[in-house]
Order: structure tokens, then C-alpha cells, then sequence
């Protein structure tokens, strides 16, 4: 096994024992709809915040609110998936049609997660809080 494979596969396991949160920035934002994405123009965008343990909790806030709940984990090495169909919104939360699936997909390997929500595909660099 690869030394760097092995290192983040520890660190992995002390960070689920340990109860730790990861907090998420993004530097780009990406709306994929109609069957195409296409990457927002930096003057336009505004940066998402995401954050999620190992029991499957996490908040994506965008803008206006955040989506969030606790979802289904599954743990692969050193990676982390959480998803939840029709997560709640909780900016207006009796408005249904803020409701959106969520999904993460976590490398600890190089603190680098995947978050697709709603019509947002985002690539994200976190870090624990």
C-alpha cells in the first residue's frame, strides 16, 4: 500500500473515532441543467459553505439558507459518501420546492469534496473545524 494511501487512511480512521466536522469552502460554481453545466462567471458567484461529520449530518448553505438533515453514510477507504433525497431547506422551510437531493462525496486523501445539490455541482476544499 502506498505510504501516502496509508496516511490518509489513518488519519481517516482517528477522524471518524474522533467525531470530527469538516467545514467546506468553494471557489467556483457550477450550475448543471438541461443536461449541460457551465462553470458561473467569478463577478457572479458567491461562495457556498458546507459542512458534515462521519454520522452522515452535514448543511449546505447557499445564498438565502441552507439544505440539511442527516443522510445515508457509506465509508470506502478514505472516502466518505452522505446523501439524503428532499433535504429540507431552512430558510422557508414549508416551501416544498426548496426541497432538494444532496449529495457528498469526501477524498480525506486531499480534503477535497464533490457537492451536488439542487442545480449546483460544486468542487470543494475543506478542512476540519
Amino acid at each position: 500500500m502506498d505510504v501516502r494511501l496509508t496516511v490518509a487512511v489513518l488519519a481517516f480512521l482517528s477522524a471518524t473515532a474522533s467525531g470530527a466536522e469538516w467545514r467546506c469552502r468553494n471557489s467556483v460554481e457550477i450550475h448543471c441543467t438541461e443536461g449541460t453545466c457551465k462553470a458561473i462567471d467569478r463577478e457572479e458567484t458567491s461562495t457556498m459553505d458546507v459542512s458534515f461529520n462521519y454520522d452522515g449530518e452535514f448543511s449546505v448553505c447557499a445564498y438565502s439558507g441552507c439544505w440539511s438533515g442527516r443522510g445515508q453514510i457509506h465509508l470506502d477507504r478514505q472516502f466518505l459518501f452522505i446523501w439524503k433525497e428532499r433535504a429540507e431547506w431552512s430558510f422557508e422551510p414549508d416551501r416544498e420546492s426548496r426541497r432538494s437531493d444532496v449529495l457528498i462525496a469526501f477524498d480525506q486523501s486531499d480534503q477535497v469534496a464533490l457537492v451536488k445539490v439542487g442545480g449546483f455541482a460544486h468542487p470543494f476544499n475543506c478542512e476540519l473545524k
